[in-house]
């Protein structure tokens, strides 16, 4: 491992050969979900700490962030970090293409609307946000998000995708995806990032996935947690 960045998160040398399917990920969070007891609702409200930690790397307080939310759980994990960011002095955006909130993001949204989120749009965000979908994402996208997808990549601010881009997929496809030049994937690299046409910087955040709960499966994350709840791979 080298030395931390100047950020002070540590930056991990990395070969995507060890990295997760999609399907791979979603075992292994099913499996932590049922073997250690570890609900969705914890591991969602730890990436979105996780999430807001970096976005507050990025951007300095008072900053306009705009969110893009989906209806899942990776729209949950923004906007836990849309209520973290308010609380920490950000004016805070929400974008949400699609109103039909599966429950517990509704949860999470009234919860970030209490503590000061706005619902809406922004012309010039200083971040933009992805959290439109997750490692579930399936093509094609439904056509409000592929709108979505035009319309970010044309922002002059940067990009923070939560876990995958939206839009960007294991399956080669000319489908778009959001230009992201920074990537917080959760609790594991996955294979998808390995993209030579994403040249986003790549974090991977701790969500509290217990090491065995991959070793159980046969599977590889020894990523240097113990020392930063972020870490950045170095390709």
């Amino acid at each position: 491992m080298d030395a931390p960045s100047h950020s002070g998160i540590p930056v991990c040398d990395f070969d995507y050969d060890t990295a997760l399917t999609n399907n791979q990920m979603k075992k292994v969070d099913y499996y932590a979900m049922k073997k250690f007891q570890l609900p969705v609702e914890l591991m969602m409200e730890n990436a979105g700490y996780q999430l807001a930690k970096l976005a507050s790397k990025l951007v300095e307080p008072g900053s306009n962030i705009e969110i893009g939310i989906g209806t899942g759980n990776n729209g949950g994990g923004g906007l836990v970090a849309a209520r973290r960011l308010v609380a920490w002095g950000y004016n805070v955006y929400l974008d949400f293409p699609d109103i039909r909130l599966n429950e517990l993001p509704l949860k999470q949204a009234s919860r970030a609307v209490a503590f000061g989120a706005e619902i809406g749009r922004i012309q010039m965000p200083d971040l933009f946000i992805d959290c439109y979908f997750g490692f579930s994402q399936r093509l094609p996208l439904p056509q409000a998000y592929t709108a979505r997808i035009h319309e970010v990549n044309q922002y002059l601010c940067q990009r923070l995708s939560l876990d995958i881009p939206t839009g960007l997929t294991e399956d080669e496809n000319d489908h778009p995806f959001v230009f992201s030049d920074v990537v917080c994937a959760l609790g594991a690299p996955k294979k998808v990032l390995n993209n030579p046409e994403l040249t986003s910087k790549v974090y991977v955040a701790d969500i509290g996935l217990p090491n065995q709960a991959f070793t159980d499966l046969g599977f590889e994350n020894n990523l240097p947690f113990h020392e930063n709840s972020l870490v950045q791979l170095l390709l």
